[in-house]
């Protein structure tokens, strides 16, 4: 396993720079180019805590004429889930594929499928539908409403319902960002993930980051999130398995785009 780890990174790594070296010499490339790395304490998803350490999610992004392909992966950075003989546990690794557009102005849509697998885990992977609608600029916040529909393993959905604030510009380089988002579980989804029969409300996330843009290609930042779970049969059954029901996590990131 981690020698086809460190294949995939090193063909990841060696097309990455021929890219940037591509950029670099002046040539024009047919679509734009975005690879990322964020290094966060834990890995805390849709208020479920999946690694309660320490972990490094890389990231590619290729977009055109408002298409994108992203490949997202998490690995651990610690032996908590590891398997005998592994010293790093690639944990997840996910592919979307979305396609955004404004059919009027003051409206952005969204729509796209993911593939979530977990090749250093027993769990299945499964996949993804969603819908985005997102009113930039109102009020110097960006209301969003976001649609999964899980159409592989749990049949259910999942809502979140996002306020982010415009960008702070506290230099010409360096920017605050804040948000808060609410997220809501059908009873199909809610059983699968959490084993609680009923649909409701999930959980509360908030948070915060400061970015700088280094020049035109390359920029860096520093986050942190605090996310708390709502909904009473969710949060009794976290309770119930032991489970932490409010998680405060932070992160550093780096983005190269061309």
């Amino acid at each position: 396993m981690m020698t086809q780890i460190l294949k995939k990174a090193a063909v990841a790594v060696a097309a990455g720079m021929m890219l940037a070296g591509a950029a670099k010499a002046g040539e024009s490339l047919p679509f734009d180019v975005e690879v990322g790395a964020d290094l966060f304490s834990k890995y805390v998803w849709r208020g479920m805590i999946l690694t309660d350490d320490p972990v490094l999610q890389p990231s590619l992004t290729l977009s055109m004429a408002g298409f994108s392909l992203n490949v997202w992966g998490s690995v651990d950075l610690t032996d908590i889930n590891e398997g005998e003989g592994e010293e790093y546990h690639l944990q997840e690794l996910d592919y979307t594929l979305s396609y955004g557009f404004t059919p009027t102005e003051g409206l952005d849509l969204e729509v796209g499928v993911i593939a979530y697998t977990f090749p250093g885990t027993p769990y299945d992977a499964t996949s993804e539908a969603y819908i985005s609608a997102s009113l930039p600029c109102v009020m110097y916040v960006t209301p969003s409403v976001t649609a999964y529909y899980d159409f592989d393993e749990a049949d259910g959905w999942y809502v979140v319902a996002a306020l982010d604030a415009q960008t702070i510009a506290i230099t010409e380089k360096l920017g605050l960002d804040l948000g808060v988002s609410l997220g809501w579980g059908s009873e199909d989804y809610n059983s699968f993930y959490w084993g609680v029969e009923d649909d409701g409300l999930n959980d509360l996330n908030f948070s915060a980051g400061l970015s700088y843009q280094v020049n035109d290609m390359f920029s860096v930042g520093v986050s942190a999130g605090y996310m708390v779970l709502v909904g009473s049969d969710v949060k009794d059954q976290a309770e119930d398995d032991d489970k932490e029901t409010d998680q405060f996590f932070m992160g550093v990131s780096a983005a190269f785009a061309f």
